[in-house]
């Protein structure tokens, strides 16, 4: 019996250590599990920061977008100011252009600054080479420099202040160029057929060609002998009107082809009662380009006065055309 409790008192010995042991196995347990709780719940609120990162830095790449479409934008508004303004410089150009024709009689009288004119023609080309290469560089910069965004800005920056010295330096050549009218005289080729003798041929011949030339400021009247003529070349019959006009006319073109290139001079000594367009009507005359009159006196030459200076209009219209 004493054996039968001392062995009963050791299975319950037995049992209280295995308790003691699980009790402790499941201390051990719910500790390890309560920590990896709060792993756990760092683990959330890492994700949950990461993702208000992933928001925040999907915002900021939006923006980012956004302000490259208006970067591109501002280029594209830029490149359309710059359009403007050369369309605008051009313009403005022709009109000096026009301003320049219309004034280039009162420079005439400057031929006594030739050499100084030569100079400032010579510092006029160095100075649009240097704009040239100005010019050249910039459009290499910008090739360049397009890679990004903000190089473009800094760029669209540069070229601005680089228009504005360009303006400057406009203004300049724009005053420049009123002073190359009389350098920049180009030709004009005509040729006379005189049935006039000497030297009231050459007296006539020679007061047409000196008030033809003040029509041409910016030219120079060139005299081609009339065998010497290509077709292209305009060509004046001056014939002086002594008996009657369609017979005088006749004799004066006689060997000459009446074409569209040909113009009929007719000299008066006497009060034009009415134009000899008006009287020569025959088919022949109606294929000149035009007939004129003109007053000449042999003792002074050509006459100057309003029938004189119609004439003088036209025949530098006339010649206009080739």
């Amino acid at each position: 019996m004493q054996r039968a409790n001392t062995k009963l008192d050791d299975c319950n010995e037995e049992l209280r250590n295995k308790n003691s042991s699980a009790e402790k196995s499941l201390f051990d347990l719910e500790k390890r599990m309560i920590e990896r709780d709060a792993t756990v719940k760092d683990l959330e609120k890492k994700l949950s920061h990461l993702e208000e990162q992933y928001k925040i830095r999907g915002q900021a790449i939006e923006q980012k977008k956004a302000d490259l479409e208006e970067l591109r934008n501002q280029i594209q508004n830029k490149e359309s100011e710059l359009t403007l303004n050369k369309q605008q410089m051009d313009k403005e150009f022709k009109q000096l252009k026009n301003e320049l024709s219309l004034e280039a009689v009162n420079f005439r009288n400057e031929k006594v600054k030739t050499k100084d004119l030569e100079n400032e023609v010579s510092k006029l080309k160095e100075l649009i080479s240097d704009i040239n290469l100005t010019n050249n560089k910039l459009e290499t910069d910008l090739e360049i420099k397009e890679t990004t965004v903000t190089q473009e800005k800094v760029k669209l920056q540069e070229l601005s202040n680089d228009y504005g010295s360009l303006l400057e330096k406009y203004e300049c050549l724009k005053q420049e160029k009123e002073t190359l009218a009389v350098k920049t005289r180009m030709k004009k080729q005509l040729s006379f057929h005189s049935v006039l003798k000497q030297p009231q041929s050459d007296q006539a011949v020679g007061g047409i060609v000196s008030l033809l030339q003040t029509e041409f400021p910016v030219a120079e009247l060139e005299i081609l002998q009339e065998s010497k003529r290509s077709k292209n070349v305009p060509l004046l019959v001056v014939l002086y009107n002594l008996s009657r006009l369609t017979d005088d006319a006749n004799g004066a073109l006689n060997g000459v082809e009446a074409a569209s290139d040909v113009a009929l001079v007719v000299l008066h000594s006497k009060e034009i009662k009415k134009p000899s367009e008006k009287i020569l009507t025959e088919p022949d005359f109606k294929k000149l380009a035009i007939i004129v009159d003109i007053s000449f006196l042999s003792a002074k030459g050509i006459i100057s006065n309003d029938t004189t200076d119609n004439a003088i209009k036209q025949l530098s219209a006339f010649i206009n055309k080739f």
